[in-house]
């Protein structure tokens, strides 16, 4: 809005966007306590004082109906009204210098869009216009179409019913709410026009979308065949910024036709994503962004190589995030390790990658986040000596998933800042993970998934573990018990049923029905755990006993488990207990009036088989939504 109104102006020749201007000016205003934000730093609100003190310098100018009911200076230049307030919005044809309208709340009155028809009739010079929400509309689009001066235009969630003409200087349009097929073709037209908000799916729909140079957002473009839909449509679009997703780069023939959408000059863009199937490496060549760029998606690439400029990591001094995935021919990685700001690194399903060196994985001296799956033909990860100091020493969050032939994990002993450890359907390297995690003093989170080997993990080394989670790991076991993890808040254990016995194996039937004594002392030792979940213990008969002494435990999930009998497991702490996978006969027990209802009615929040039991607590209903899994 300051720019609709030229509050904003250039101070040279240096290129800066007047957004970009004007967030300066906002900074520096938040700066001096003008403006406070709220505590998500989306929002910003003013202290009554400085309002109140605002309101005052500005009344001659500005008027809020809603604040007061006073009457507004004949001199106003800038209105706000709610529109309930029909004896206030008739005198709106009173004001002759208007520069700005907005209109709050919902309207169905044919009688107030009279009004505001008329007012625009006889206002000229009025360059912003709010009128969204107003659900009864007259043939207000004339009247609007004739506003020369124009520059901010909101529509969203009206019911005209034939958009066709704007204001040719309209520099931003709001049209949230419309059906995609509803949008006008003509915005092309509208060469001044600087933010478009609408649906995304609508703006693909839109012909000849490259006229608007000066459009700032463009979240999603679909390359296609047909004039007015190609790649060349954003050639002059060099003011695009914050996010562009470009789907079905497959269509573009050469490398000559992607270099029309001239990406390498978008120096304003923050995230490119580029999408197709099978993508040749001479298209992805002619697609090469501006070194300014934060994050980057390919997506379907179909050569054995990169083309020449991902090779080059001094090109991407800025990158922060890299996400490659579904390419299936791909066998040589570029080397990701020398991009020196990357902060976040994601590589999805690449079957045909057997090898990664030290060139791709060598130094990453700012990544905190790395995750790879289905590599199903990866094997060997070996590493040479970085000259730029310690490997992959600031990764906080490291997730290896179906690489089902890899051998080792070299690089996992050097992350000594690691926190979360995810770990799934892996190769022989899991038989090494022990010695690895012993390393891993900082370890929070560990969570491992389909490992079926041997595994001997002592907790000795993981004093601040919070949150275990074990899932099909048939061959794991815990040598030290649970008393290693002094810190420990969650549990998930599932298919795990030689976690807790001893070396010697002696496990019979009756394992399966009762915890043994020692495992029932192991689970007394969880002194700070939140919440605990059994799952597909089919044959289990009754809970540790030791539950009970668990003072820290809120929260309570059985899934699939038989739990027959509960009396004195259940503590008396507990807020949420959520049980699933019951028979009839099983579920009555636990209903009111059944056999188990009294070891589990102090628990304010129950749940069984998806049906709330009781609920006397706002909290721990709460609670329950975010813990379901």
């Amino acid at each position: 809005m300051w720019i609709s109104h030229d509050f904003i102006q250039h101070s040279g020749f240096d290129g800066t966007r007047l957004e970009d201007i004007g967030d300066q000016v906002f900074d520096e205003l938040v700066q001096r306590s003008f403006f406070q934000s709220t505590f998500d730093n989306k929002r910003y609100t003013m202290h009554d004082l400085v309002r109140a003190l605002a309101i005052a310098v500005s009344s001659y100018e500005c008027f809020f109906h809603k604040e007061t009911s006073q009457r507004a200076s004949p001199t106003v230049r800038h209105l706000a009204l709610q529109v309930g307030n029909q004896m206030q919005i008739h005198e709106l044809n009173k004001y002759k210098n208007l520069r700005t309208i907005l209109l709050f709340g919902h309207c169905d009155s044919n009688a107030i869009c009279d009004v505001v028809d008329n007012m625009l009739v006889n206002s000229r010079s009025i360059r912003v216009l709010d009128l969204s929400h107003l659900e009864v509309m007259t043939n207000m689009l004339p009247s609007i179409a004739s506003l020369r001066n124009l520059r901010f235009l909101d529509l969203s969630f009206t019911r005209f019913s034939n958009l066709r003409n704007f204001p040719c200087n309209l520099q931003v349009l709001y049209l949230r709410g419309y059906a995609r097929n509803t949008i006008p073709q003509t915005i092309n037209m509208l060469a001044n026009l600087r933010h478009l908000y609408v649906d995304a799916t609508a703006l693909s729909l839109i012909p000849g979308i490259g006229q608007l140079s000066q459009l700032q957002e463009l979240e999603n473009f679909s390359a296609g065949k047909r004039n007015g839909f190609m790649i060349s449509e954003l050639k002059y679009m060099q003011e695009l910024s914050g996010k562009l997703c470009i789907s079905n780069i497959h269509i573009i023939k050469n490398k000559h036709e992607a270099m029309d959408a001239n990406m390498i000059e978008k120096k304003h863009l923050e995230a490119l994503e580029l999408k197709g199937r099978n993508v040749s490496k001479d298209v992805l060549e002619g697609l090469q962004p501006h070194p300014n760029l934060q994050e980057l998606m390919i997506e379907g690439y179909g050569a054995t190589s990169f083309p020449s400029w991902m090779l080059e990591a001094h090109l991407f001094t800025k990158l922060k995030s890299l996400y490659v995935g579904n390419c299936r021919h791909l066998v040589v990685l570029p080397p990701f390790g020398k991009i020196t700001s990357l902060k976040h690194l994601t590589l999805n399903n690449l079957p045909s990658v057997k090898q990664v060196d030290g060139t791709s994985f060598d130094c990453f001296p700012n990544l905190e986040d790395l995750k790879v799956s289905l590599m199903t033909s990866w094997t060997n990860w070996s590493h040479a000596e970085s000259d730029h100091g310690p490997l992959l020493q600031r990764v906080t969050r490291f997730e290896l998933h179906d690489c089902p032939l890899l051998k080792e994990v070299p690089y996992l002993s050097f992350m000594s800042s690691l926190s979360e450890l995810d770990i799934s359907v892996c190769g022989d390297f899991v038989k090494a993970l022990p010695q690895y995690v012993q390393l891993l003093t900082h370890l929070k989170k560990l969570s491992m998934s389909f490992c079926d080997h041997t595994l001997l993990l002592s907790g000795q080394h993981l004093k601040s573990l919070e949150y275990l989670y074990l899932r099909k790991c048939g061959g794991l076991r815990l040598i030290d018990g649970l008393h290693c993890f002094p810190n420990l808040r969650k549990v998930n254990v599932y298919g795990c049923p030689n976690i807790l016995t001893e070396f010697s194996d002696q496990s019979t039937i009756q394992d399966d029905l009762y915890f043994t004594p020692e495992q029932e002392e192991w689970f007394e030792q969880l002194i700070s755990v939140e919440k605990i979940e059994f799952g597909f213990c089919n044959f289990l008969e009754r809970l540790p006993t030791t539950l009970a002494r668990l003072t820290s435990l809120t929260i309570l999930h059985l899934k699939w488990t038989r739990p027959v009998f509960l009396e004195g497991v259940v503590p008396q702490n507990l807020q949420e207990l959520v049980m699933n996978g019951f028979s009839g006969e099983t579920e009555n027990n636990f209903k009111p009036g059944g056999s188990e209802w009294v070891n589990i009615s102090h628990v304010p929040y129950i749940r069984l088989n998806d049906k709330t039991v009781q609920n006397l607590s706002v909290n721990a209903a709460s609670s329950s939504s975010n813990h379901q899994s």
